[in-house]
């Protein structure tokens, strides 16, 4: 057996699209206005569906994960990795500068940079870039801490 299919349901599939397509610019494979349904290719055959259901809850708390621990739930949660530094801050632009709630102002230096923020329908989400170590140094992570 192999992960084919999440699916998630949401009260506004219009606010979802906009945050996954416009802010974190995931691969949208498919949308539907007449069906109210959004997939997003995660990985080569692993999918992101999600479904608009005016009955649907949103969360109000923060869900903890392996590495945030901060949370205050335990509910659906999950990762989203970035391998190209210059994406990941564009990437981190985009949020810091929307209404989508930050568990803190900037991303965290973790073992990995980590930027816990949530979606429309309050779902957490740890937006991370690895790197072997602190890039202090680097010149385009001082150009996002600093901007």
């Amino acid at each position: 057996m192999q992960l084919a299919d999440i699916f998630l349901h949401c009260t506004n599939i219009k606010e979802m699209r906009n945050f996954y397509t416009d802010t974190i610019k995931l691969n949208e494979k498919m949308f539907s206005e007449k069906y109210r349904h959004l997939v997003y290719q995660l990985a080569e055959n692993i999918n992101l569906v999600l479904m608009e259901s005016k009955e649907a809850s949103k969360l109000d708390g923060w869900s903890r994960g392996p590495v945030f621990r901060d949370g205050n739930m335990f509910d659906i949660s999950w990762t989203l990795r970035e391998e190209d530094l210059e994406v990941y801050i564009k990437t981190v632009k985009r949020i810091s500068s929307s209404n989508s709630p930050k568990f803190y102002k900037e991303p965290q230096w973790v073992g990995y940079w980590s930027f816990i923020v949530k979606d429309p329908m309050g779902y957490t989400l740890d937006l991370y870039y690895e790197y072997s170590n602190k890039p202090d140094t680097d010149p385009l992570w001082q150009e996002l801490i600093n901007s």
